[in-house]
């Protein structure tokens, strides 16, 4: 901490307490200790600037100018509370100020990265992209090896369309930083604009390879790829990556990737290789669920139930098994398979689910519901279970109570995208609590931007909120992220039909139709398709 004189034990403790409330994020507290440290400490300007970015981060706006005007004031030379003034103005959309609070900080320290930093986001904010890039370049001027500021440039560049200038900061930051996912997706998109595929992939394995193999970070670069290139490429760079030697557990998640993309047939050849390199039932869970994209229901059933009950995935092959016998409408057979593993694995959340779904597609519903409840008496902080629950009582169009079943996950993890998403869109189906929906959704959507099943959730609020043609963009992403999926298929559809564009809202309920869907969105999806007529 710089101090221009002596600090007090009291000043001391409240700054503390202030920095530890805002690690918590108890922004409100932290202004309060704060506010206590500068009266004990007033000519500490680093305590100003900490209540400063308490009052800006609680978006006590009016008071955090207050603040900054006065730190101002009595340091005049401090380059934090500069920067500090500068996030007041941004908050408060005062750009030009900003500029020029930015601008002091960075003449009283030459060497601070944040502010340049700052200073370039609040040109393209001004909507001068150029002004940002000599922000940055003046940064890397004096910080070569900024890590940040290598990145954003190569970013902007990119989306200024200088594939080949972008690639210089851009390998100049994982130089520095060889684990930075972002800026080699950065650098991938680079290449593949420059028409430069195979060096595109041979930067998809130097990522893969840098990660350890990390079946995390082969889903990351995935899912962005699928987000921002053609599908053919992203698939392809599964093709790169895969290889005898990877974990198989690393190729059962690759193999799943490319089952969520839409290309069953390469992702059986995929769960093949991995059979014949490992006897686990994971690798057959993937291939019985590739057979199951292509239809071929009769095998992927036989590989789900050839798994060994000495196998640690025998509970997750069983409920898989389960599950597409009672879909299939042999109920009785796929109870009495539930029971018999049950007896294994009482507690296995999927395991009960899928002895609920039969009960359930059996016409049992009171028995559906007692295995849930019972299941729940026993444990009830599971959320795997609790979830299941809440979805089966939402099909039965209990939403409230469904909602009531969800809820208390958010209090044990306020971060479940999986809740997030599903009281959101429970309210949007139904057209209720829209802004309710629209926050939890968004709050979904800042924690898994990737996530193709919440971006839907949010296309469709978006939809029942009469915004269509946000709408048309959320779905449209949703497509590119989850091209299987036979929903999001039919939610653009209804898009597509709400502009009068019949012949695309035709073709993607077909694509929808042969992907198999089950139950209320099969039925919706046919019905669409009988009233348009054939084309």
């Amino acid at each position: 901490m710089r101090r221009s004189g002596p600090l007090s034990p009291a000043a001391y403790a409240h700054y503390l307490r202030g920095r530890l409330a805002m690690e918590t994020a108890d922004y409100a507290g932290a202004a309060l200790q704060f506010r206590a440290a500068v009266a004990a400490a007033p000519y500490e300007a680093e305590i100003r600037v900490a209540l400063i970015e308490a009052l800006v981060a609680n978006k006590e706006l009016a008071a955090a100018h207050e603040a900054s005007v006065r730190a101002q004031k009595r340091f005049a030379d401090y380059a934090g509370v500069w920067l500090a003034s500068g996030r007041v103005y941004v908050a408060q959309r005062r750009l030009h100020d900003a500029t020029r609070a930015l601008e002091r900080a960075i003449d009283n320290d030459e060497l601070g990265e944040d502010a340049y930093l700052l200073l370039a986001e609040v040109w393209k904010k001004r909507g001068m992209p150029g002004n940002a890039a000599r922000a940055y370049r003046r940064l890397l001027k004096q910080q070569p090896t900024s890590v940040r500021g290598n990145y954003r440039l190569g970013a902007l560049l990119l989306k200024r369309r200088a594939y080949a200038a972008a690639e210089v900061p851009l390998r100049r930051a994982l130089a520095d930083k060889p684990d930075h996912v972002d800026a080699w997706i950065a650098l991938v998109r680079a290449q593949r604009r420059r028409g430069r595929t195979a060096s595109a992939l041979r930067t998809v394995q130097r990522a893969f390879d840098r990660s350890g193999a990390d079946a995390t970070v082969a889903d990351y670069l995935f899912r962005h790829l699928l987000a921002t290139e053609p599908r053919s490429f992203a698939v392809r760079t599964i093709a790169a990556i895969d290889r005898d030697d990877l974990n198989p557990d690393t190729r059962v998640s690759l193999g799943y990737l490319l089952i969520h993309a839409g290309v069953a047939r390469t992702a059986l050849r995929l769960a093949d290789a991995v059979v014949r390199q490992s006897a686990r039932g994971s690798a057959a869970i993937l291939r019985a669920a590739a057979l199951r994209a292509l239809q071929r229901s009769g095998e992927a059933l036989k590989v789900l139930l050839a798994v060994s009950p000495d196998d640690p995935s025998y509970a997750d092959a069983r409920a898989d098994a389960v599950e597409m016998l009672a879909r299939q409408g042999a109920t009785a057979r796929a109870g009495t398979v539930a029971d018999a593993a049950l007896k294994l694995h009482p507690r296995h959340a999927d395991l009960i689910a899928s002895r609920a779904l039969a009960f359930e597609l059996g016409g049992n519903i009171k028995a559906a519901r007692a295995t849930f409840t019972t299941a729940l008496a026993a444990q009830a902080k599971n959320a795997d279970l609790r979830l299941a629950f809440a979805a089966f009582e939402d099909r039965q169009h209990r939403y409230r109570t469904a909602i009531r079943l969800a809820e208390p996950i958010l209090d044990d993890d306020p971060q479940d995208t999986r809740v997030l998403n599903f009281i959101g869109y429970s309210l949007a189906e139904r057209g209720v609590q829209l802004h309710r929906a629209e926050r939890l959704l968004r709050k979904a959507m800042k924690l898994a931007p990737l996530d193709g099943y919440i971006l839907d959730s949010y296309g469709w609020l978006l939809f029942r909120k009469r915004r269509l043609d946000a709408a048309e963009r959320a779905l449209s992403r949703a497509v590119r992220l989850a091209p299987a999926e036979p929903e999001i298929l039919w939610h653009l559809a209804e898009i597509y039909l709400h502009h009068k564009q019949r012949r695309k809202a035709l073709q993607l309920l077909s694509r929808a139709q042969a992907l198999n869907p089950q139950g209320k969105v099969k039925q919706r999806i046919e019905a669409r398709i009988r009233a348009l007529g054939s084309d």
